[in-house]
């Protein structure tokens, strides 16, 4: 019997490559001969034999792992070949296409710029309403507890008032010149 090197007579088997003689025969026996359901069709039976005639064979089975694994080095070595693509240097050619290049990264550290700075802009944005949020149910709080409140405490609630004021005015500033910019 001849052996085809383009068949995998593990995976015919359904056994790993350190299989022993025992698992091959038991393999092929379970293909032939086991339960109904899981027996292979006839015709894969010429397949099952030719597997278990090189495999429970030493010498052949030495012989059809090495050019096994002679095949697999060849499909793993990636090609590195690149193809070549000769142009003609031209001047006039390799000055515009550098331009453009040139073109394209200054206008992509805008765009990133740009973003940058509408996310700062969009977090100055948000911080502003909470302040002004704030100040509001402040200016409530105050306007309800006006009666109930002593001098101390209404004091120190002005003072919170003022720092919130004063934060909300340096937000705004901010972001003023972010849209002037």
């Amino acid at each position: 019997m001849l052996m085809d090197f383009n068949k995998n007579y593990y995976e015919i088997l359904g056994v790993n490559k350190n299989a022993t003689l025992l698992e091959i025969t038991k393999a092929k026996d379970n293909l032939k001969w086991g339960p109904k359901d899981l027996r292979a069709p006839i015709s894969k039976w010429n397949d099952i034999d030719e597997a278990y005639y090189v495999l429970s064979n030493e010498e052949k089975r030495l012989e059809y792992d090495k050019h096994l694994n002679s095949k697999e080095e060849i499909k793993e070595t990636p090609n590195t070949e690149i193809p070549s693509i000769k142009i003609e240097s031209n001047k006039e050619y390799d000055y515009e296409l550098n331009s453009v290049i040139e073109y394209s990264n200054n206008l992509m550290n805008q765009i990133d710029s740009l973003l940058l700075k509408q996310h700062e802009l969009n977090k100055l944005k948000t911080c502003q309403r909470k302040y002004q949020i704030q100040i509001e149910l402040f200016k409530r709080i105050l306007d309800i507890k006006y009666n109930s409140v002593s001098r101390p405490d209404f004091l120190e609630y002005s003072k919170q008032f003022d720092i919130m004021l004063n934060n909300l005015k340096n937000i705004s500033k901010k972001i003023e010149n972010y849209n002037n910019n």
